[in-house]
């Protein structure tokens, strides 16, 4: 007879809508939510942190190129963006459980800090999803009472990892790794063990935003079934990768980059 475990499982999460959709997933489960952390450095919807780290690594041209990129991708695909968020989310229930969540909640600047990582370490979770763009450290990788810490990323890993995955694939046209993938965290960006990893397909009239969205609601749903297998057999799948590149980890793209994509965009089906 299978012994089954419920172990406790601690979600942290960004502060987007798909990700407070991952906390819906994981409570409509009947697994043991410990608690959420939630990671938020931004400042008016800018990631600030990552606009920073941007000039110093690549300098400032790069970094006006990536923020008029996006301000001509709001241009073009707020409205449309709005309707596909609405039919791949259920946003009222999203709105409703970042309010009502019952279990233990924490916000946080960073999940690295001594206090932060003090309140994880009180919750003494078995198990860590993470669904951030907050970088996870070793501090939190190694607390003592750990099984598992499991990540997602709407990309195909390791040939697609970093920014906007599925806009890079197009970008390529390499159509064939879209998709997503469930993976061991470890010290990389988007580079431990895989779990699970699947293709998917482009909608008509979809943006590369919409496909990363239903790329994280299917993660989510996976992690859940994930979990609850590993609760009735105590193993998990740990696929170690052949050869991971430098170049396989791609930056947020520039407007010079998004101008070709949309041309490049027309010929992908």
């Amino acid at each position: 007879m299978i012994n089954e475990k419920k172990y406790k499982v601690l979600l942290l999460i960004g502060n987007k809508l798909w990700n407070w959709n991952t906390v819906v997933d994981f409570k409509k489960s009947n697994l043991n939510i410990a608690g959420v952390c939630v990671y938020d450095n931004s400042f008016l919807g800018l990631p600030i942190n990552v606009i920073w780290k941007n000039l110093k690594k690549k300098g400032i041209f790069v970094v006006i190129d990536q923020i008029l990129g996006r301000i001509f991708y709001k241009m073009i695909n707020f409205l449309s963006d709005k309707e596909r968020l609405e039919k791949i989310f259920n946003i009222k229930e999203c709105k409703n459980i970042k309010k009502n969540i019952k279990e233990p909640l924490y916000f946080t600047k960073s999940y690295n800090d001594q206090k932060t990582l003090n309140w994880i370490e009180e919750l003494n979770p078995d198990i860590i999803i993470v669904h951030s763009d907050g970088w996870v450290g070793k501090s939190i990788r190694n607390i003592s009472s750990l099984k598992l810490i499991i990540g997602g990323h709407p990309g195909i890993t390791p040939n697609y990892r970093g920014a906007h995955s599925p806009f890079w694939a197009i970008y390529h046209q390499d159509q064939s790794k879209i998709g997503y993938s469930i993976f061991h965290i470890d010290d990389g960006v988007d580079t431990g063990d895989l779990i699970y990893q699947k293709q998917i397909y482009i909608h008509e009239n979809e943006s590369y935003m919409s496909i990363s969205w239903r790329a994280m609601k299917e993660i989510s749903k996976k992690q859940v079934e994930i979990i609850k297998m590993y609760e009735k057999e105590n193993k998990i799948l740990k696929k170690k990768h052949n050869k991971i590149t430098k170049e396989s980890e791609y930056p947020i793209p520039g407007l010079t980059h998004y101008v070709r994509y949309l041309n490049i965009q027309k010929k992908v089906k």
